[in-house]
């Protein structure tokens, strides 16, 4: 009689334990999508954004190889510089652009100057749906083709949106 009272626990605990993983494994794919919405509607924003701002102030280029964009948030440019970028018409700067700086898994996205021109990408350190991270496994740097990293898939999400985008400058 002892014995048959001992198997329900052993029963229950496993169920348990099988429910317990089952959530963690739940969560770990939502999460993922979750990364994957958000950085195509912010990539999509930023796209957007400075496509107006070169429409209207011409950007001229950016300071740095890699600019993390954290002065969309600035009302008036002080001269013909908003953070590491640089505008031929600053007159006409219509900021602030953004209430508070997109980040992604704490990282700020950012500007990668490269030989093809200018695009936003998701910031160093973040890891994508796909396991790789940005800065590890995907270097994007001055040889980077970043254009070719997106038709080729690895700066896609899973359902085939973009996870870089072209910046357009005036020359």
């Amino acid at each position: 009689m002892l014995r048959n009272n001992t198997r329900y626990p052993i029963i229950f605990g496993g169920i348990i334990i099988f429910l317990a993983v089952l959530t963690v494994v739940v969560l770990r794919m939502r999460s993922r999508t979750i990364i994957d919405v958000i950085a195509t509607r912010d990539i999509a924003k930023l796209e957007d954004i400075f496509t107006h701002i070169n429409s209207e102030c011409h950007i001229l280029g950016f300071d740095k190889q890699d600019s993390r964009i954290d002065f969309l948030t600035a009302k008036n440019p002080v001269g013909s510089k908003v953070g590491s970028m640089t505008l031929r018409i600053p007159e006409r700067w219509d900021g602030p652009y953004l209430q508070k700086s997109l980040i992604l898994q704490g990282k700020f996205y950012q500007v990668v100057k490269t030989d093809k021109g200018y695009f936003v990408a998701p910031g160093d350190g973040v890891r994508l749906s796909n396991g790789q991270t940005i800065g590890r496994d995907i270097v994007l740097n001055k040889s980077a083709d970043i254009s070719a990293l997106i038709h080729s898939k690895v700066l896609q999400d899973k359902k085939g949106q973009a996870l870089a985008a072209r910046i357009p400058v005036s020359n």
